[in-house]
């Protein structure tokens, strides 16, 4: 008996764990895509300048949470992240080029969140 309930404990800890893991690359990397949400229309708009700093902010909130992200996640996906940011700057004279590297680094940066947060397709 004393072993079924240590095992129950440890599933309770180790599901516990992952919900936090997931809540935690959310609240992380939210961010980063409002950051870059505002890059990309910023750029549209013409104001170039301002757009190059939101998605700097967005990279420098990006590296600051890449162990936490490298510890739990699967490295193919941030890999594909780092490689468009490290292309960022050759992006920044052409506004509709850039935005589209932005709204690239949306989708990859939301899918990295969505691969961490319970959902059904997760548990399958």
């Amino acid at each position: 008996m004393k072993r079924f309930v240590l095992g129950i404990v440890l599933l309770a800890v180790l599901f516990g764990g992952s919900l936090g893991i997931g809540r935690g690359m959310e609240i992380l990397h939210q961010p980063v895509v409002r950051d870059l949400t505002k890059a990309a229309e910023l750029a549209l708009s013409g104001a170039t300048e301002a757009a190059q700093a939101a998605a700097l902010a967005a990279k420098e909130a990006w590296q600051e949470n890449w162990k936490f992200t490298a510890a739990f996640s699967d490295h193919g996906p941030m890999d594909e992240v780092d490689d468009l940011f490290a292309a960022l700057p050759a992006y920044f004279p052409e506004a509709e080029d850039f935005a589209a590297n932005c709204l690239q680094l949306i989708q990859r940066t939301a899918a990295v969140i969505r691969d961490h947060t319970l959902s059904w397709w997760n548990l399958l």
